[in-house]
């Protein structure tokens, strides 16, 4: 039976070695580019490839870290990167970009692919969909419950779960708040931790923390996460200390061992009073294994660090830290007055053996076997120690300490490739192959065009840089409420609006449904299409909802505005042929994501978090932009209603439930058809200063998104975006506060 994988964090060396040597089995870190903790200390090229083979030569794994969005003048430099640590023998990397998925998959053939949980996975039909794309491994979504894991691993790709550690307020992959409060945006690695900072709900004086969830410890849990054949147990953490690392790793080694011998796997109080002290806060949980959400889960007051005691750390330094492990090798010399001088060294059934010069005779004082041992046992810096050395030395000889010291480091070179086996060298063939056939792919291409082609290829890759639009881009608005869809409806025509996206809760709520059939029988009159809003993130349970709406969609022939992976393949495995588009939550950051995108939807958004120069390098005709709406900071399963108060099992509303620092009012739509939060900027969104610049951009459409609006600032809103389209100028735009986003900086 195939163990369970014990997988810790390491923010830098000593980290890395406290892992190991606790019990992990494999190790996550991010080198000096592209990880999702860009303040951690990280690693060097030099550093990562010997963390490589060290972690090689004690039968470990390491995988490295590229779970944020790229850019597209990122993705060019990724390939030289990557290339030196898949040479090293990398053994996986974690993605959550899907244009660096779809390279890294052309670039480095056999390189295991696994989706961040900055994807978002939450059902076997999303993993599905990226297992069929390529990925050996999925780490769903921490929200999950053990048992909708459980149905993931089913579905026959590798899963790995966090079992350990901080947790974020919403959806990993899903939060703008760190983004849009301070430019630093969580999908980029650097996010600023906003959901840690004091809230007042419901209007009270006194702030509390109902965003910070509590840290996660599954300790107790083990037996039944292993039962459900779980292949990978992560511990979050590339911030912190080795001795947090070499901790948690060895009192998680120590229990799961229990569980593979059959011992009692009852946690002793003891070692739950050692994770209680290793940097969690406040209060131990079990995180979303055995709940869906609740007021236990979070700290209302103020989060802080749990201390532990010195003694205990002390321990943690000696055991894992000043006396590193290294594995004890024999050594075999042969000495013998003009001929070649041979070392070898042993590990279990690998040697490795340098031959040198041959070896000349003493003119003065002969070298004796405590000589060359004292040379041959300086394996300082290596993964090894001398246990033994055999020296087989004939006459009185000499040898260069010199020469000595190069044999050494080529004997132990040769040894490393034995343990590490072949891989390094099938890498270097496999690029090698790889290079040579791109490179003839390009001759061919060349050969196959005129002159004449080549200056039409030439013109259009101009075309792709400098492309200007020169038609006046659709209107498209999304609603909230039934009152906003009935208003856009009757004056669809005023404004020009194509397109209407509605939110599903509209047609999940039987007191909607006798005035949506009287707008939706009334559309075949209409120019405007009608769109239903899927939900923002799905979970296997609401599968009967969703069915639901695509019904409607059916046969009202309506169009699905898709937020997540997960929807997109489950309507792709039920078979619906209605009319997709893709919203701005799946992300297009670079040219290469888009083109796998754009191509299975009638329209895509673009994303909220580029700037206008990568939006302006993007090519899609069928890309839309928001221009103007309430951007959701977050997407949380967790409930402020039932945070604050008590579950109502209600309908869908949007409601001012959080103020921030500075008095600012964050609107919250709790939606409980889906079982989940979304809550608001305290300011809309608006591009109106841009507007002609945006109107270069590729694509065809404008999109306004309403939420809380009234009918009154609606029309205020509209008004001023078609005066400006039809040209006029110096008009005010009518609301003071406002953001204008990343449209000049983007995010960092």
């Amino acid at each position: 039976m195939k163990q369970v994988e014990l997988l810790a964090p390491a923010g830098n060396m000593d980290c890395f070695y406290a892992a190991i040597h606790a019990g992990a089995d494999a190790v996550y870190l991010g080198g000096n580019k592209y990880g999702a903790r860009a303040f951690a200390d990280n690693f060097s090229e030099e550093e990562l490839c010997g963390a490589i083979r060290h972690a090689h030569i004690w039968g470990k794994k390491v995988y490295l870290t590229l779970n944020i969005l790229m850019k597209e003048e990122e993705l060019s430099d990724v390939k030289e990167y990557v290339l030196p640590y898949y040479l090293a023998g990398l053994d996986g990397v974690i993605v959550q970009d899907l244009g660096l998925f779809l390279m890294l998959q052309e670039w480095f053939p056999g390189l295991e692919l696994h989706g961040s949980t900055q994807m978002t996975i939450t059902s076997p039909e999303g993993a599905r969909f990226l297992q069929n794309l390529g990925a050996t491994r999925v780490v769903p979504a921490r929200e999950l419950s053990l048992q909708e894991m459980k149905a993931i691993k089913e579905t026959g790709i590798e899963v790995e779960c966090f079992i350990h550690g901080a947790m974020c307020y919403s959806y990993s992959g899903q939060c703008l708040c760190s983004s849009f409060l301070g430019g630093r945006s969580g999908n980029r690695g650097k996010c600023a931790g906003s959901c840690r900072l004091p809230y007042s709900i419901n209007n009270e004086k006194n702030k509390c923390y109902p965003l910070s969830l509590k840290d996660m410890c599954t300790i107790e849990l083990i037996p039944e996460i292993l039962d459900a054949g779980i292949n990978s147990l992560k511990i979050e953490g590339r911030m912190k200390s080795p001795e947090y690392v070499a901790g948690v790793v060895s009192i998680y080694r120590k229990y799961i061992d229990k569980y593979y011998n059959d011992e009692d796997t009852k946690v002793s109080q003891a070692d739950l009073e050692k994770l209680s002290g290793l940097y969690l806060r406040s209060q131990r949980l079990d995180g979303y294994y055995t709940r869906h959400n609740g007021k236990e889960m979070i700290t209302l007051e103020k989060p802080s660090y749990n201390g532990c005691s010195e003694s205990y750390l002390k321990e943690l330094q000696q055991q894992f830290l000043e006396n590193r492990p290294k594995q004890k090798v024999n050594a075999i010399v042969n000495a013998k007055i003009e001929e070649p001088l041979q070392i070898t060294y042993v590990y279990k059934q690998w040697e490795g053996t340098a031959v040198g010069n041959p070896v000349q005779a003493a003119k003065s004082r002969p070298m004796g076997e405590t000589d060359i041992v004292k040379q041959i046992g300086k394996l300082g810096a290596t993964s090894f120690q001398l246990e033994q050395c055999n020296c087989v030395i004939e006459g009185d000889i000499f040898i260069p300490n010199q020469e000595l010291n190069q044999l050494r480091r080529k004997a132990l070179e040769k040894l490393e490739v034995q343990i590490r086996g072949n891989i390094e060298s099938e890498r270097h063939a496999c690029i090698k192959t790889k290079y040579q056939s791109d490179k003839n792919s390009c001759i061919t291409e060349d050969q196959k065009h005129s002159e004449s082609n080549q200056s039409t290829i030439t013109e259009q890759k101009i075309f792709r840089n400098i492309s200007i639009s020169t038609e006046e881009k659709l209107f498209r608005v999304s609603v909230f409420s039934l009152e906003q869809l009935q208003w856009c409806l009757e004056n669809a025509s005023n404004y020009k609006l194509n397109r209407i996206y509605i939110d599903s809760h509209l047609f999940l709520e039987e007191k909607n449904f006798a005035y949506l059939v009287i707008y939706l029988q009334d559309l075949a009159t209409r120019d405007c299409q009608l769109f239903i809003i899927l939900p923002y993130i799905f979970r296997k349970k609401d599968s009967t909802k969703v069915d639901k709406l695509c019904q409607f969609a059916k046969q009202y022939t309506l169009g699905v505005l898709v937020n997540d992976w997960d929807t997109y393949a489950y309507l792709q495995e039920k078979g619906f042929n209605g009319e997709v588009a893709f919203n701005y939550s799946i992300y297009t950051w670079n040219q290469k994501s888009l083109d796998f995108w754009k191509e299975k939807a009638g329209s895509i958004c673009s994303s909220l978090e580029c700037n206008y120069h990568q939006l302006k390098q993007l090519q899609a005709e069928n890309m839309e932009y928001v221009i103007y709406g309430r951007i959701p900071m977050m997407i949380s399963t967790n409930c402020i209603k039932k945070t604050s108060d008590s579950c109502r099992n209600g309908n869908a509303t949007i409601e001012d439930f959080y103020k921030d620092r500075y008095q600012k009012k964050l609107p919250v739509q709790v939606d409980c058809h889906f079982c989940y939060n979304r809550i608001f900027n305290s300011v809309p969104l608006s591009y109106h200063g841009s507007y002609e610049k945006l109107q270069t951009l590729p694509g065809n459409a404008f999109r306004l998104d309403f939420s809380e609006e009234s009918i009154l600032c609606m029309q205020e809103i509209l008004d001023y975006y078609q005066q400006t389209r039809m040209g006029k100028k110096d008009i005010t735009f009518p609301l003071a506060d406002f953001t204008t986003g990343h449209l000049k900086k983007g995010a960092l």
